[in-house]
This record gives C-alpha cells, structure tokens and sequence, in this order.
C-alpha cells in the first residue's frame, strides 16, 4: 500500500509499511519521512488528515492485535518502539525499506477504467461524504467538475461526453446531502452518483449524478 503523505514542507509519496487502527485519535501509519532517511509513525488524521492512501494493496500483510503491515514490522516491537520514540532507523534497515519504496508509483491523473479504479476513488475520497460541488465548467466536449471532499482533499473531474442530472449543479452538497456514493460502468457510460446503487434506474430523484463516456482525475491535497 502506498499513499501521499502531508510532510513539514510539503506533500510526498512513500510506501506504507504497517498500520495501527484504533479510534481517529490513534490511528497511525508507518511511512518514510519526507528526505526517505528513516521511518516516522503518522498520526492519519491528527490534527488534520495527513495520509492518503491512492493505493490499497495489501501484499504480503499480517495482523498482530491492531497492528497491520508487514510482518518484519509489526512483530519487531524494538524497531516499533523506536521509530515511535523518533529514534533513526539503522541504516542497513533503510536500505531494507527503499525497496519497498521504489514500488510506489505516482501519476498526475488518473482514468476510470476498470472496478478497482472506481474502489481506488471512493477509498481515497471516503465515499465523498460531506463533500460538495465547488465548480462546473464546460469546454466544447470536455467539462470539469470539481468536489470539495472537505477532508483536505479536492478531487477534480475532466469527463467526455457528460451528462449532468438537473440537480447536479455548485454548492450542492453544502448542506450535508452527500452522505455516501457510488460509481459504476452501464451501457457504455461510467456513472457517479451520492446514492448507493449500481444501476441508473435505481438512482433516487433527489439524488444527483454525472454520467460520461470517459473520465479522469487528478486529486488536490490541501
């Protein structure tokens, strides 16, 4: 698994290595820090949301108590211990986990094209709940829409061949209408929808939703 990290200067990519889930509070990530020198433990949303997981495989992990990862990790309580503490991981270590690293890989955009790209969005976006619509824009064929998700990330939309439901239109959203939402391919469209279905017919009529012949993406971390 591997995601965007929000660093002291900047936002950067890195491997992740294991994971602690609790509650909000307490739930921590093991990543690379920002120079990839050593390893750090990440608060994933303390005080703000610094973890974007873009990437959800899960190879090769094990379970120990509230612990997921690799299994080098998690059954290392020495080396949880001291990359908690902030101590430096050894060299040799490092060198161990950069292999990992050289695994992550970064693009600008992203296309829906199959089920684990739509898996891939929902994750990263938490099913856009709370999100709303920021702007609608048309370029001859082209129109971009952009979703404030409202979890320090804003997700901006480049569809073909759109069609927009007549409620699908700015600050919707901003009152709390999107709880959760759907994507999904139907007769050769890819429709998104903040209602739970996979199918247009069973869309809801104070829902809305966008259906396009191509879509893509780009995410914005703030």
């Amino acid at each position: 698994m591997f995601g965007k990290v929000r660093g002291e200067n900047s936002f950067y990519d890195s491997f992740v290595f294991a994971c602690y889930y609790d509650n909000i509070s307490n739930s921590k990530c093991i990543v690379f820090d920002e120079k990839y020198e050593t390893l750090v433990s990440l608060g994933l949303r303390v005080p703000r949301r610094n973890l974007w997981e873009y990437d959800y495989s899960r190879k090769d992990w094990k379970k120990n108590g509230k612990w997921e990862g690799l299994d080098f990790i998690i059954y290392d309580k020495q080396l949880l211990s001291d990359i908690e503490s902030g101590k430096k991981v050894s060299s040799e270590v490092i060198e161990k986990f950069l292999k990992f690293q050289k695994e992550v890989k970064i693009f600008e955009s992203y296309e829906i094209k199959t089920k684990n790209d739509i898996e891939t969005l929902i994750d990263l976006t938490c099913g856009f709940h709370d999100g709303y619509i920021k702007s609608i824009k048309k370029y001859k064929d082209r129109t971009l829409v952009v979703i404030d998700t409202t979890w320090d990330l804003i997700i901006h939309f480049e569809l073909k061949g759109a069609e927009l439901s007549p409620l699908f239109k700015v600050g919707y959203g901003g009152y709390g209408e999107i709880f959760d939402s759907s994507m999904f391919f139907e007769g050769g469209k890819i429709y998104w929808t903040n209602d739970i279905v996979d199918s247009a017919k069973e869309i809801c009529d104070d829902r809305i939703y966008f259906s396009a012949t191509e879509v893509k993406w780009q995410a914005e971390y703030v």
